[in-house]
């Protein structure tokens, strides 16, 4: 009685360690389940941002077949997943392809695209000269254009950092960036004269310019642009 009672409990506990495997085993491709599942959600994105950057006509560089290899390699996985369950969690193949070769593919294809992307803006937009407009901001008459400057240099800026996943948002950049050079145009933007640049920073610092740097030139430009009765002469000795 005794021994049929032990190899009972035996085969319980045997029963107990296979249900315990099992639920193991169901863990783990559960999880390897859910890693390929969050990079093929990833991938789908990637694979938007890429269409709709090429139907704008926006280059990429990226290394021959690499979105497409990314794609085989994702459909492999999926495929051992379905037909092999228990290789698919403790194959090395699928192990290296999943926590290593995949997120590696993703990771290039997603600098590959960002690059495109923040190219395609930058040779849009005007240049800015940061510099430049600290020296406006200090005069009233400019004030306004450079905090309305800023704020659309932010606003592309931001939207420079999110990917884009529709054409509205190529038509979002053209509306900032028209807005931008409507700006820059009231400031004189990129067409500043040198000698002007000079005694506007000289100006607005606490030594202030000098006599012999307000050139025809300069006057002309303050003339134009209305600021000339924003400065005024004082001796410095005093």
């Amino acid at each position: 009685m005794f021994s049929e009672e032990c190899a009972e409990i035996i085969s319980i506990a045997g029963k107990l360690n296979d249900a315990r495997q099992l639920r193991n085993q169901a863990k783990g491709i559960k999880n390897r389940w859910q890693q390929i599942t969050d990079l093929q959600r990833s991938l789908s994105e990637l694979v938007v941002v890429s269409s709709t950057l090429r139907k704008h006509r926006v280059p990429i560089a990226e290394k021959e077949g690499a979105s497409a290899a990314l794609r085989t390699n994702v459909a492999e996985v999926r495929d051992l997943a379905k037909t092999a369950p228990l290789e698919f969690v403790d194959s090395q193949r699928v192990t290296d392809l999943v926590s290593d070769r995949l997120p590696d593919y993703l990771q290039r294809l997603e600098r590959s695209l960002r690059k495109a992307w923040t190219q395609f803006i930058n040779a849009r937009a005007p240049a800015a000269n940061q510099e430049f407009l600290s020296v406006l901001n200090k005069i009233n008459a400019f004030s306004a254009t450079v905090k309305t400057i800023n704020g659309l240099n932010d606003r592309l800026a931001r939207r420079r950092d999110t990917l884009p996943k529709a054409i509205d948002e190529f038509n979002d950049v053209d509306t900032i960036v028209q807005a931008l050079q409507i700006a820059w145009q009231k400031i004189g933007g990129d067409k500043v004269p040198s000698a002007v640049r000079d005694f506007l920073s000289e100006a607005v610092s606490a030594r202030g310019a000098s006599l012999s740097s307000l050139s025809p030139e300069v006057a002309d430009w303050l003339t134009d642009h209305n600021i000339d009765d924003q400065f005024v002469v004082r001796n410095r000795t005093l």
